[in-house]
């Protein structure tokens, strides 16, 4: 009997030591006191930290795993009701328990797992240290645990379709291209969900994302035309473009009313 697909997804946030951290940082950013490009370079990385440091398991840590069964229902695993320890740990036992073997290995399925969700998972678990082995934490056996599956990664099996690139090939143009729902917010946004405590936002966040499983059947199926993914690519490209222009012109204009002279009557 084949062994199950577990699809998984996973959501992260720069790691601070408490709420009020992320906010002061929050709060200079918006102040222009820190920047992308300061001439001070700590400060510089004071800017990136807070904007990208989910981005990266040295500087981010997770905060929502989110996994699904074959047709079961999808299981969201939560940081900040237990550690990130603890859901690291129920992960890698669900990967455990359905781990297969070299002629009928488990399968793994997400969006960009390759590039993102795994490594960062494997880091995160190697920090953390959870216990994986007869005498507790076994960073062999971890290692064989999540390299072990095969690994489908959606973005990768859409590469011929975008001419073999990854520019533009988001989770909202693949989404479109199938007629799923697409997400009206990108991943960045959890972080200051999770350290303004917004969590149920953060849930609705994966709920919208979480279309994988979906997703998986359909390309079974059918898989969409060279056409009509490369269509979509271009509609959110040109729709994201717009909103960094409308964004930079509303910082432009800011700015300006800041810094103009008050007349004198």
């Amino acid at each position: 009997m084949p062994l199950p697909n577990i699809f998984i997804d996973i959501e992260t946030a720069p790691i601070y030591n408490s709420s009020e951290e992320f906010q002061s940082i929050q709060k200079k950013i918006d102040e222009g006191t820190i920047t992308s490009d300061h001439r001070d370079y700590a400060i510089k990385q004071q800017y990136w930290k807070h904007a990208r440091g989910g981005l990266n398991p040295l500087e981010g840590k997770i905060i929502m795993i989110t996994y699904q069964v074959n047709d079961n229902r999808p299981w969201r695993l939560a940081e900040w009701k237990s550690s990130e320890k603890t859901i690291l740990k129920e992960l890698y036992d669900v990967i455990s328990l359905h781990k297969g073997n070299q002629d009928d290995p488990l399968n793994i399925i997400g969006f960009n797992i390759t590039n993102f969700d795994l490594p960062f998972l494997y880091y995160r678990s190697q920090e953390t240290q959870i216990e994986n082995g007869f005498h507790g934490y076994d960073p062999l056996w971890l290692y064989k645990y999540f390299h072990a599956p095969t690994i489908q990664d959606i973005l990768q099996i859409h590469l011929p379709l975008n001419n073999w690139s990854r520019y533009g090939l988001n989770h909202n143009a693949v989404a479109m291209a199938y007629d799923l729902p697409t997400k009206e917010e990108r991943g960045d946004v959890n972080a200051g969900y999770y350290y303004n405590q917004e969590f149920d936002k953060i849930l609705k966040y994966t709920e919208d994302e979480f279309i994988y499983p979906q997703l998986y059947q359909k390309m079974k199926r059918r898989m969409v035309t060279k056409e009509k993914l490369q269509e979509c690519v271009k509609f959110f490209q040109e729709k994201y473009a717009a909103e960094r222009n409308e964004t930079h012109f509303q910082k432009e204009s800011l700015s300006n009313a800041e810094t103009k002279p008050v007349e004198k009557n």
